[in-house]
C-alpha cells in the first residue's frame, strides 16, 4: 500500500532541493546532461545554454503547481536528470518542450515530458489535496 504521507514529503523535499540548491538545482540537470545525453540524445549545445535554459524556468509547472514534478519546471528536469543515467529516453525530457523546427520534443518511444500540456490536464483529475501544494504556498522548511 501506498504511504500518501512518505510521497508527499519526498516531492516536497525533492522539489525544495531543486529550488534552493546550487548543486543538485539546474547545474546538476546541465551535469547530468552533459554526461549521458550524446549524440542523438543531446539537447543543448553546451553546459551554458543548457543552464541558462533551465535557470529561467518556473519554479513550478504554471499549468500545474499542484504537480511541482510534472510540467514544465524545474523539478521535473531534475527528476528527469536522475533517470538519464538509466534510459537516454530522459534527456529528451530535460530538454525544452519543442524542438528547433517547433516540432514538439518527443522521445523515442513518442512520449513528451515535462509540459503543461501533455501533463497538467491529466494530472488534474489526480488533483491532491496535499497542503504544500497549495497556490502560493513557497517550498520552505
Amino acid at each position: 500500500m501506498r504511504n500518501k504521507k512518505s510521497d508527499d514529503t519526498f516531492i516536497h523535499m525533492m522539489t525544495w532541493t531543486t529550488l534552493h540548491s546550487v548543486y543538485y538545482g539546474m547545474f546538476n540537470v546541465c551535469a547530468y546532461h552533459e554526461k549521458y545525453c550524446t549524440g542523438e540524445h543531446r539537447q543543448y549545445e553546451s553546459f551554458a545554454s543548457c543552464l541558462a535554459y533551465t535557470m529561467a524556468l518556473p519554479d513550478v509547472p504554471a499549468g500545474c503547481p499542484w504537480a511541482p514534478l510534472a510540467g514544465h519546471s524545474k523539478p521535473c528536469k531534475a527528476k528527469h536528470a536522475n533517470l538519464a543515467a538509466f534510459d537516454t529516453n530522459h534527456c529528451y525530457h530535460m530538454g525544452p518542450p519543442t524542438r528547433a523546427d517547433g516540432t514538439p520534443n518527443y522521445d523515442l518511444n513518442g512520449k513528451l515530458k515535462c509540459s503543461d500540456a501533455e501533463e497538467c490536464t491529466r494530472s488534474a483529475l489526480l488533483k491532491p489535496t496535499s497542503p504544500w501544494a497549495s497556490p502560493g504556498r513557497s517550498f520552505s522548511l
